[in-house]
């Protein structure tokens, strides 16, 4: 018999380290008044990363 833990698919990758709604919003009123690359030193993040925050922000917020 296989132990059925065994069967189950790992999530795989990092947590994300921005999860809510509220998060994104906050960058989004924070790139008002900073740039993207300001911000990134700010969170101790790369330039990179904090263009796909924003990018995921910008979208979340589309949608609201």
């Amino acid at each position: 018999m296989i132990n059925k833990t065994l069967l189950t698919k790992h999530p795989g990758g990092r947590p994300r380290r921005i999860k809510t709604r509220e998060q994104y919003v906050l960058l989004l009123q924070q790139y008002q008044n900073s740039s993207a690359k300001e911000m990134a030193e700010m969170y101790g993040v790369s330039y990179g990363t904090m263009c796909r925050w924003l990018r995921e922000a910008r979208e979340i917020y589309a949608t609201a």
